[in-house]
């Protein structure tokens, strides 16, 4: 039983959180694309070695200050 609740809570959450995209594209909410481009590029980042190829790769990638351009 508790399983299920918390597979009905996560399924509750990813609707929610892609509902909250949606909606900032459809209402072109700038700000809310580019914190979560952010947050995702931090993350990601924690993932890995500062002194690797993928982490310069990542950072060089999710280019934060041209994904601010409107």
């Amino acid at each position: 039983m508790a399983e299920k609740i918390q597979e009905q809570i996560q399924e509750q959450f990813q609707k929610a959180f892609y509902d909250n995209i949606k909606d900032a594209i459809t209402t072109q909410n700038h700000d809310y694309i580019v914190r979560l481009y952010t947050e995702i590029q931090i993350r990601l980042a924690k993932m890995l070695k500062k002194d690797g190829h993928t982490y310069r790769r990542l950072i060089e990638d999710f280019d934060v200050p041209f994904f601010e351009q409107r």
